[in-house]
C-alpha cells in the first residue's frame, strides 16, 4: 500500500514482516511474507516514484530478496539497505 498526502514533509516507509506467511489472495497462490508500505509527500512526485520503482527492482532481484528473507533485526534491516545504497552508487545493482 500507498499513499501521498499535504500533511508530510518527508517520506515515511513502513515494512512489515511474517514469517509464516499472509494470505494475500495472489494469484500463483502463494503467501507474502512483506510488506511495504510508502506514505509520502505530495509535493515529492517525482522522488516518489522514483523510490516505488526502487523498491519494485529490490524486490525482482533474487539475491536481494533472500537477504532480506535472512534478516532478523530492525538494525539488521539498516545494514542491508545501507550496503544495497553502497553497490547501486557503484552500479552493481543496475
Amino acid at each position: 500500500p500507498h499513499a501521498r498526502t499535504f500533511q508530510l514533509e518527508k517520506p515515511i516507509l513502513i515494512i512489515g514482516r511474517s514469517k509464516e506467511g499472509i494470505d494475500f489472495y495472489s494469484r500463483d497462490g502463494k503467501k507474502i511474507n512483506f510488506v511495504f508500505m510508502l506514505l509520502f509527500p505530495r509535493k515529492l512526485n517525482e522522488l516518489y516514484l522514483e523510490l516505488v520503482g526502487e523498491i519494485m527492482r529490490f524486490l525482482s532481484n533474487s539475491v536481494l530478496l533472500n537477504c532480506l528473507q535472512e534478516i532478523n533485526t530492525p538494525e539488521e534491516l539498516i545494514t542491508l539497505i545501507k550496503e544495497i545504497e553502497k553497490n547501486m552508487e557503484k552500479g552493481f545493482l543496475n
